[in-house]
């Protein structure tokens, strides 16, 4: 059987490959930022990345397409159902480069997204993969593309490679339930004061935090083929594209290492893609997200604090007092700058809600305010938008929901404008349809109770009228801070 053929679809959206992310990251290096989005998403599978996305954009063209027929089926269910105006197709990638052309379909895309296509197709596909990107990018367009990576993904793959033995044929939970249960007894069969059992017990570490889409789309895909960095960029050259950078910021640059080691590496020399193909050997990378464009596009690799004029910036930092931050990641920042505490406590305490460069600029001198945005965004601790996206980081006295959550919220499982999966629970699933903007939390207390939603006590009753609502006064508020958090509240 060829994966090609079958590939598993997976609904999670990919935050790296939210389309604001990526043009704020263009415009960085110099790339004009469209108006309009005209969007292409390669492998689009269920359309759980595609389809909210057209969904909360609708002024935006949106184009999908997958080999896989049940996985288009899906998309296309979806998107009725959110009312998405979104053109899904069952197409292969091979012939692609001609059948996208007609009907209503835009003649160039602005952004074009492939997740988890490149590095699993036959060398044949990849070169279609290009000749599409070629045919395909508007002139000043981009492409996001992710890889699996030499030279971490030279052990992993070998890693995948005995799973593979291991798992057999069957159905793919039968195939992944037996490489799970061989990665746990294999990591504890070596000893771990061996190089190779240390190397195994970070491997089942990280396998047992991903889902099971990820191990039988990664180490159990009989097609997976890794990439150098300068390889994959000196094939895109014989397309006409360019390397670009990297979708996340922070890896394209050495300042997590010391700064010993990065001086040493300056003195290598090189340009950008050297400089980052020397920082993949020396952080044994294993998965990249590469952006490519045009190559007639003029790139400035001199980030001056201009670049982050027009953006907006999402704060991923965690106040923790007198000009003290924990990123999301559990990075640490410290400031004694006044500004900078008020520019960074801002950005904390409205976490999630992207507020504009303009608006912070107001705090102080917008030079220094401009700087500091672009180095906490080059270490990861702020996410950088060409868009704002209305959320909110508290509810307000009548809260509202974001219009797709609300709309799958009887699902349980619900994608964030952050482009996360949030799982809901019982209560959680009631109130998220509620919140229209016409209720304030006693309204919604009432809301729930006549809705006939119940809590039973320990042992099993129901419990009355009155101690549900106490039990609801309490919970409602907690819950729409945590759902502002999440991503899911736009008011």
């Amino acid at each position: 059987m060829d994966r090609y053929d079958h590939v598993p679809y997976d609904s999670m959206p990919i935050a790296e490959a939210d389309p604001a992310r990526l043009f704020a990251v263009a415009r960085l290096f110099g790339v004009p930022v469209p108006e309009r989005w005209r969007v292409l998403e390669i492998g689009c599978g269920a359309g759980g990345h595609l389809v909210p996305l057209a969904a909360r954009h609708p002024d935006d063209t949106w184009v999908g397409f997958d080999r896989a027929t049940l996985p288009v089926q899906q998309a296309q269910g979806l998107a009725a159902r959110l009312g998405a105006t979104v053109d899904v197709v069952q197409l292969d990638l091979e012939d692609a480069v001609d059948a996208l052309a007609g009907g209503s379909r835009p003649e160039a895309y602005d952004l074009i997204i492939a997740h988890g296509v490149y590095s699993w197709v036959p060398e044949a596909v990849q070169h279609a993969f290009l000749s599409l990107l070629a045919r395909w990018l508007a002139p000043h367009g981009i492409a996001y593309l992710s890889v699996n990576c030499l030279p971490g993904w030279g052990l992993r793959g070998t890693l995948g490679a005995m799973l593979r033995y291991v798992a057999g044929d069957g159905a793919p939970e039968q195939q992944i339930g037996r490489a799970r249960a061989f990665t746990a007894l294999l990591a504890d069969l070596v000893p771990e004061t061996d190089p190779y059992g240390a190397w195994l017990r970070r491997e089942a570490a990280l396998i047992e935090q991903q889902p099971d889409s990820w191990m039988f789309h990664d180490l159990l895909a009989p097609t997976n083929r890794p990439v150098w960095l300068h390889e994959l960029v000196a094939e895109a050259g014989e397309h006409g594209l360019q390397y670009l950078g990297d979708a996340k910021l922070d890896a394209m640059l050495p300042d997590r290492l010391p700064s010993a080691v990065q001086a040493r590496l300056a003195s290598l020399g090189g340009g950008q893609v050297q400089q980052e193909q020397l920082l993949d050997f020396v952080l044994a990378r294993s998965f990249r997200r590469v952006l490519l464009c045009r190559e007639q596009v003029p790139l400035s690799r001199e980030l001056g604090p201009e670049v982050v004029e027009g953006l907006w910036v999402r704060g991923r930092l965690v106040g923790e007092g007198e000009g003290r931050f924990r990123s999301l990641d559990g990075d640490e920042l410290s400031t004694a700058s006044p500004l900078l505490r008020a520019v960074f406590g801002a950005l904390a305490e409205r976490r999630p809600e992207a507020v504009a460069v303009a608006e912070l600029e107001k705090l102080g001198d917008p030079g220094t305010v401009r700087s500091n945005l672009l180095l906490a965004a080059s270490r990861g601790l702020v996410e950088l938008r060409s868009r704002g996206d209305g959320l909110v980081g508290r509810p307000g006295v009548r809260p509202v929901a974001e219009g797709v959550a609300a709309a799958l919220a009887a699902d349980g499982l619900v994608p964030s404008v952050l482009c996360q999966r949030v799982r809901l629970d019982g209560l959680e699933r009631v109130m998220l349809p509620l919140l229209d903007g016409t209720r304030d939390t006693a309204a919604l207390v009432d809301a729930l109770v006549a809705s006939g939603f119940t809590v039973s006590d320990r042992g099993g009753t129901v419990v009355s009228e009155g101690a549900l609502r106490g039990w609801l006064e309490v919970e409602v508020p907690q819950r729409l801070r945590g759902m502002a958090r999440s991503g899911l509240l736009v008011g």
